[in-house]
């Protein structure tokens, strides 16, 4: 009897441990749960955009609240007439915003009166705005950053970012690249014994020397930072390259080789949608869709590079400088949030409070897509191999040979912000309700890194379309997503990406056909081809999921 209460006894207290162990297990994956849904977010935005401090920006209207105004979706009623911001009612308001105004010398204040100075302190002007603001209780969960555009040296344009150890705006950083590696600011504008402080100027306006100096110094003392070229075919086959700044799949390789985590993207989706020739001041033989012919074409230079395994991404801007001239002579972007925008996850940093910072590292990692004119929402592109998955920017492993799944759910808005901007007719089908035609699925092999001998060359991809699907096939579920599927088998490291486009023009490729408009003379009725011919060729890019074989 004894021997029986001891054994029982043992029982119930190895049935109480097990028990105790059981809870603190299902407790555990409760608050991993809990926290997975709370450490990540898709939050959507641009980091290109510039305000009146810009030396092209001399619109009143080009003011700090107002820009953020519309790209928050705040008292958007105290605009004026001329903003042109009445059609803006679709579309999620963004959630963070980076200010990029030329690095060059500022000539006006915050309130666009006449104040020259250095870019750093202009930017420094322009966050004390931005505080101020805040503290009226405007934008509240928004984050606002400056960084600026940089005229590179040799080449044409690029957002740089700089970012320090904090969330806060590092402007004796800026203060120090501005002086070392910018030719436009001029050196009046410095008044602070700076060559002793920082050395002489590296600021040759044809020696791409400079450039690549410029990122090497970001990578030595600003790690975390960016640099993302701008619309970079813009300049593409020009007579004398220094001069025009041709930007190169041989630079952009180059770029990518002093730091990989700094320059790791471009600007595949350009703004300035609303310019005159061409559009995003791309020759009209570059700009396909609203996408830069880098990344449009397949087979060309974007994949070329994730050919070679770079985690080389796309991004969309809005290149803001005003959406119609006052004088209604010039139209340039549209508003921030209003036509284009990049959806990104963002993993919350360690003080469990979103920052720019944590932005930086979501654009980073690859795991984001965008959209011009709201042409899909709520993307979900993976790869499947068993219980195994990956999406974008990330990478999945299996068997050589094995056959993999890939999955694209998405929604369709139901509208987007498209307006006539005087009531003129211009002949093109096109209304506010989004029209995707179809999705194509790209495949290309990754073969490894080129020899430096081959900077300049695409040869290195194979890359092709292996699947389109089109609209007329698809079928919406109950909650609103199209779901798409394709297998394959993987013989070999591979990537894979999607784009969707609403025209069903493609070349003999598969891909967009080239701009091929014919601008008008009248003023007025040129604005509304523009703006319909925009919102009749619109597209989506989402960033690449990798497949290696073991």
């Amino acid at each position: 009897m004894k021997f029986k209460l001891m054994r029982n006894s043992v029982i119930l207290k190895r049935s109480i441990i097990y028990s105790t162990m059981l809870i603190s297990i299902i407790s555990n994956l409760t608050v991993v749960k809990a926290n997975n849904v709370e450490e990540g977010k898709w939050m959507t935005g641009e980091y290109h955009t510039h305000t009146i401090q810009s030396n092209d920006v001399s619109e009143k209207f080009m003011t700090i609240e107002n820009i953020l105004n519309v790209a928050f979706r705040e008292n958007m009623d105290i605009l004026f007439k001329e903003a042109k911001t009445e059609n803006i009612k679709y579309g999620e308001s963004f959630d963070y915003i980076m200010f990029a105004d030329h690095l060059r010398n500022a000539p006006r204040n915050t309130l666009g009166e006449d104040s020259l100075k250095a870019r750093w302190e202009a930017i420094f002007e322009q966050q004390q705005e931005i505080d101020n603001l805040k503290s009226e209780g405007k934008y509240k969960d928004k984050i606002v950053y400056s960084g600026f555009e940089w005229d590179m040296m040799g080449l044409d344009h690029a957002t740089v970012g700089i970012i320090g150890e904090d969330d806060k705006v590092p402007y004796e950083a800026i203060h120090q690249f501005e002086w070392l590696f910018s030719y436009d600011s001029k050196d009046e504008v410095f008044n602070n014994d700076e060559k002793n402080k920082y050395g002489e100027r590296q600021n040759d306006k044809n020696n791409v020397q400079n450039t690549y100096n410029a990122i090497k110094w970001l990578s030595q003392n600003y790690p975390n930072s960016f640099v993302l070229p701008n619309h970079p075919s813009r300049h593409n086959n020009g007579d004398d390259i220094v001069d025009l700044g041709e930007v190169t799949i041989e630079h952009l390789r180059k770029l990518n080789d002093i730091d990989k985590n700094i320059v790791f993207g471009f600007e595949g989706m350009p703004g300035n949608q609303m310019a005159g020739e061409g559009s995003c001041e791309l020759p009209q033989d570059d700009i396909r869709a609203g996408a830069d012919e880098m990344i449009s074409v397949t087979g060309g230079v974007w994949d070329a590079l994730l050919s070679e395994g770079r985690r080389f991404y796309n991004f969309a801007n809005s290149d803001f400088h005003f959406k119609i001239s006052t004088n209604k002579e010039y139209g340039s972007g549209y508003w921030p949030s209003e036509f284009s925008r990049n959806y990104t996850w963002v993993e919350k940093g360690k003080d469990g409070v979103y920052d720019f910072k944590d932005i930086v590292e979501g654009m980073r990692s690859g795991n984001s897509y965008s959209v011009n004119g709201e042409l899909i929402s709520d993307l979900q592109f993976t790869i499947n191999k068993d219980n195994n998955s990956a999406t974008m920017g990330q990478e999945l492993t299996v068997d050589k040979n094995s056959q993999v799944e890939i999955n694209i759910k998405f929604k369709i808005p139901s509208n987007n912000n498209y307006e006539t901007i005087y009531n003129n007719f211009t002949g093109l089908k096109v209304n506010n309700v989004p029209k995707l035609d179809h999705i194509d699925l790209i495949m290309g092999h990754v073969t490894g890194k080129v020899n430096e001998a081959n900077y300049n060359s695409t040869d290195n991809t194979d890359a092709k379309i292996i699947e389109t699907f089109n609209m007329e096939n698809m079928k919406k579920d109950e909650e609103g997503y199209y779901n798409l599927t394709y297998k394959t088998v993987v013989d070999d490291n591979m990537y894979f990406r999607i784009r969707g486009t609403s025209s069903n023009l493609v070349d003999e490729n598969g891909d967009p056909v080239t701009h091929e408009r014919e601008i008008a003379l009248s003023t007025q009725f040129r604005h509304d081809q523009i703006n319909d011919y925009n919102y009749s060729n619109l597209s989506f890019y989402a960033n690449p999921i990798w497949v290696n074989v073991k």
